[in-house]
């Protein structure tokens, strides 16, 4: 066994680095036989988007790859809503909320005390931390969940690499390379399951930066990437991305940390820092300020908590101003047009300008109706049109074949051509659509409409320049502007900030990814509670400000 490591700077072309590895290690050992292990869905998509040849099957989680090996189905995974609701039901005074995505990264370190007890009996576990240290409620809670568990016939996803490496379960592609990405927030125990796959293979390469370590909240730890024996190092030392305005404001905020700090390099460009006058809570000037942005460049708004982002992304549906998180696209609040009822408006408003061109689809029509009641429609024509566009036994549908005039119109119950046949009327169309959503249905289309209503048809096609997150949404994305806003929770700040030590790096991590996102500008907001994160003070300190 070869481990390598490659410590990968902010915009330091990691993922080309990996899809120049993986590429290599396909065509020496057969692309089959190269596992990429991530932490997180989307970087998991991200290797397997690249042009590397290893099958899809090979490129995911740490988790998705144990639970194949061990043959679990999904059915049988324990932290889901339904089965949390179950484990409270069963057990009052021990109350949990699921984390669906299976700790890979998935959350913002935003919980409620809800769930406080089983993240920390879930992060002492993946910390490996003797039970001895525990309180006696996480005991308490421990025995009362893992029974549960047991009882049901169901595994979460700390005993997933439990069992892999007690019962020394191999991934079922038996690699001969691995690559872990993302490898600074893997836990100890994520480790041993690493390192115990690690030896049956001729390679294993580990990337990971642990000044860009930012999901403390459920267990990573910086210093067991650092304990890994590794043969070679290599340092991506420069960024393609950061350029120097930033990357001072950057490496002096992240200097903070204890020990020796990575250096690299700028890309070759002057950049801007700047600091705002209004704070992520003055919901109409962080708007005016995100949307002017957005009309030239690609921006993003991030804090550290999504429950900080509500004012701002209802301020944001009310203006019917285009916004998203493309590397979050399970968070429907940051992602509202990609709902029913933009899917209803694009398929209204694709053009139709004769019948030697597009006509409507069974699909098209699906989608119109979606979020229109039944009452307004002929009687049967949602059973129909659904009957339409299924799957059938021989995997065939007539989702993409076109409806017929006639039958279009009888099942939508009318007989007006301007309104959706050939000639139709938009104005008539859309006004006919609204009468006949349903309560649900208005709910869905009054952020699409409003979009409509301020930026025509562009607006419900194009990719928002826009993006709202937190900074563990937006881990390995960039923008050309980026607005962070330094404001932390009260639990962070009185028990992370002020009592220091690993909870207080990680904040100072946390807010470093944030900054780095940036190509061209940095936009720090000002503190609109006493819990913030000091970067506006160590910034204007540091005079780098335009």
């Amino acid at each position: 066994m070869t481990v390598r490591r490659i410590i990968g700077c902010p915009g330091g072309g990691k993922t080309h680095k990996l899809e120049e590895l993986a590429q290599r290690a396909a065509g020496t050992y057969g692309a089959s036989n190269v596992l990429a292990v991530s932490l997180t869905r989307t970087a998991a998509a991200e290797i397997g988007g690249r042009d590397t040849g290893i099958p899809d099957e090979n490129c995911a989680t740490l988790h998705a790859h144990a639970l194949r090996a061990l043959e679990i189905t999904h059915d049988e995974v324990a932290e889901t809503p339904a089965v949390m609701r179950q484990f409270n039901a069963a057990h009052e005074g021990l109350i949990a909320s699921a984390n669906t995505d299976g700790w890979a990264g998935e959350d913002d370190g935003a919980r409620g005390q809800a769930s406080a007890v089983h993240a920390a009996v879930t992060n002492h576990r993946a910390r490996m931390t003797p039970t001895t240290e525990w309180s006696n409620d996480e005991r308490a809670y421990d025995v009362a969940w893992q029974d549960f568990c047991v009882q049901t016939g169901r595994y979460d996803f700390t005993t997933m690499i439990e069992r892999c490496i007690d019962e020394h379960v191999d991934p079922l592609s038996a690699p001969r390379v691995i690559l872990a990405d993302e490898a600074q927030d893997f836990t100890r125990l994520e480790f041993g399951l690493l390192m115990q796959w690690a030896k049956s293979t001729d390679a294993t390469v580990i990337v990971g930066d642990t000044e860009q370590c930012i999901f403390w909240f459920r267990g990573a730890d910086p210093e067991a990437l650092e304990q890994v024996p590794i043969a070679r190092s290599e340092s991506l030392t420069q960024s393609y991305r950061v350029p120097r305005a930033v990357h001072a404001a950057a490496t002096t905020w992240v200097s903070q940390l204890p020990g020796p700090n990575v250096h690299w390099q700028p890309r070759d460009a002057d950049g801007a820092v700047d600091l705002a006058p209004y704070a992520l809570r003055d919901a109409a000037d962080t708007a005016d300020a995100a949307i002017e942005s957005a009309r030239e460049q690609t921006t993003m708004v991030l804090a550290s908590c999504r429950y900080m982002l509500g004012p701002l992304v209802a301020e944001l549906k009310a203006r019917g101003e285009p916004f998203a998180n493309p590397w979050r696209e399970t968070e429907a609040a940051w992602n509202p047009l990609a709902g029913a009822g933009t899917r209803a408006l694009l398929a209204l408003l694709a053009p139709r300008p004769d019948a030697h061109r597009r006509m409507w689809t069974w699909g098209d029509l699906q989608a119109l109706t979606e979020p229109m009641q039944a009452s307004a429609l002929a009687r049967g024509a949602k059973a129909s049109i659904k009957a339409h566009c299924m799957v059938d036994e021989l995997c065939q549908t007539h989702i993409n074949e076109t409806v017929p005039l006639d039958t279009l119109f009888t099942l939508l119950g009318t007989d007006d051509p301007p309104l959706l046949g050939i000639d139709r009327d938009l104005r008539a169309a859309l006004d006919w659509w609204t009468a006949g959503l349903s309560a649900k249905g208005h709910g869905a289309a009054r952020y699409p409409l409003a979009v409509l209503d301020a930026h025509g048809a562009a607006g419900l096609k194009e990719t928002p320049r826009l993006t709202i997150g937190t900074a563990h949404s937006v881990k390995g994305g960039e923008a050309a502007h980026v607005l962070v806003a330094p404001e932390i929770s009260k639990e962070g700040f009185y028990e992370g900030w002020l009592g220091g030590g690993a909870a207080r790096d990680a904040i100072v991590r946390q807010f470093y990814v944030a900054c780095t996102r940036a190509r061209e500008k940095l936009t720090v907001l000002d503190a609109g509670c006493p819990e913030y994160a000091p970067l506006p003070d160590v910034i204007r300190k540091m005079n780098v400000c335009v």
